[in-house]
């Protein structure tokens, strides 16, 4: 798996235990260091936060995925589910 499919599946599980769409990096971080995560906290705050993951982030990679949405400021949304 990649960081990316961890970070989804994190997202998922978040999103079921609160029962709505949204949350922060913050949260999909401790989520997957509580989790055994080896990946660092900078990679995966730059998966979310960077246009890597985020459809209405700044596009700084060449290769992109439109899975969350940044709805304000540090808080996101699944697209699609």
């Amino acid at each position: 798996m990649t960081c990316r499919d961890d970070i989804l599946e994190a997202v998922r599980a978040l999103i079921r235990q609160k029962g709505v769409n949204e949350f922060t990096a913050h949260e999909v971080v401790e989520y997957m260091r509580a989790h055994g995560t080896t990946y660092k906290e900078n990679t995966i705050r730059t998966h979310i936060t960077t246009g890597l993951m985020t459809i209405n982030a700044a596009k700084h990679h060449s290769k992109t995925h439109d899975d969350f949405e940044r709805t304000a400021d540090g808080v996101y949304r699944l697209i699609g589910g």
